[in-house]
């Protein structure tokens, strides 16, 4: 199977070209030092960028690579609808056919990563 397409840009990025380019490095460069500690201790992935709806991404990339499951971080601050699960983490469950798995990190990990 080959490389998933990339979608067309959102319409924050319409109109100003020279901001996907730059967004995409962006991204790549934030991927990297998550997916070298993945990939040291023997963990099989790979970091991809796309363009678009995030949860849509996520479900359709998932599909598209025969995924087996999509785990995901939520920090649980969405609405008493979505329970523990963070908003973009609810989008991917409903809309991906591929199991998610949404992890809830440690308070500790909560507070390295808010600053």
């Amino acid at each position: 199977m080959g490389r998933p397409r990339a979608a067309r840009p959102t319409a924050a990025m319409r109109g100003r070209p020279q901001a996907v380019p730059a967004a995409l490095i962006q991204a790549r460069e934030a991927l990297q030092a998550p997916l070298d500690l993945l990939l040291a201790e023997g963990v099989g992935a790979y970091a991809l960028v796309t363009l678009g709806s995030p949860a849509a991404e996520i479900a359709r990339v998932a599909r598209l690579r025969r995924c087996d499951l999509v785990v995901m971080s939520t920090h649980g601050r969405g609405t008493v609808g979505r329970g523990v699960m963070g908003g973009m983490t609810y989008a991917v469950t409903r809309m991906s056919r591929v199991p998610a798995l949404a992890v809830v990190p440690s308070a500790a990990e909560r507070s390295r990563a808010e600053g």
